[in-house]
This record gives C-alpha cells, structure tokens and sequence, in this order.
C-alpha cells in the first residue's frame, strides 16, 4: 500500500545581514536553540517551531519578510521576551487571534499568535 503525498509542516527561511547577531538574537531573547549551523545558513528551535535562516545582505529583503507562529499563551511568551528586554505587547485582531508581532535584528517581523476565535469555526482547528 502507498500513502498518500502530505505536507507535513512548513519551515520558514529568514534572511540575516548578521548571521551571528540574529542566532544570538533568537537564542537569548526568544529562547530558540541552535539545531545546526553549516557555514552561512543555520536552524533554530523551540517547542514545536523550526526557522532556517541564512546569510543574506540586503536588510530590504528582511523588512519585506514576515510570517507567524502559532502559539498558546501568548500573554506569558509576552512577559518573558519584556523580562529579556523586548518591548512587545499584545493585541486582539478582529478576525479572531491574539497576537505580538517582533522584529528581529535583521528586520524581519514575526508575529506570535494565538487563536481565541469564538465563531463556528476555529482558524487552525486542524493544525
């Protein structure tokens, strides 16, 4: 029997003038571990999210980048990246999440999301 083809996750790849200074970035104040590093391209982890990231020396590119994540206890993620000096807060979106969006050093944005939809139906229901 053959499975069916699936997609199982997606991995978002970020570009970084510095690579160092963005894994550092996201090491010490967003609590990522670094999986690996060849050369000018790296992955980090935490929980269940995996971003690449790779040397790239256009900040115009990083600024035109952005993705989110989705999360629970967005407040809590929150209080910890303010206790590790981001200054981030929190806000509720119509559509039905709560979210904090971060630039990092490189320029890119990515936003933690948690979905508090009250509606029909969950956005994300089945991730």
């Amino acid at each position: 029997m053959t499975d069916s083809p699936a997609i199982k996750t997606a991995v978002p790849c970020i570009p970084a003038q510095d690579l160092d200074a963005t894994l550092d970035f996201y090491n010490e104040k967003l609590g990522f571990e670094i999986a690996f590093r060849v050369g000018d391209y790296a992955g980090i982890r935490r929980d269940g999210a995996e971003i690449h990231v790779y040397q790239h020396d256009s900040r115009a590119l990083a600024e035109d980048t952005m993705y989110r994540l989705i999360v629970t206890g967005v407040d809590a993620l929150c209080t910890e990246f303010n206790r590790k000096g981001i200054n981030c807060e929190v806000s509720e979106r119509p559509w039905g999440t709560r979210d904090m969006p971060v630039i990092d050093p490189a320029g890119n944005c990515l936003t933690f999301q948690e979905d508090v939809w009250r509606g029909p139906v969950e956005p994300h229901a089945n991730l």
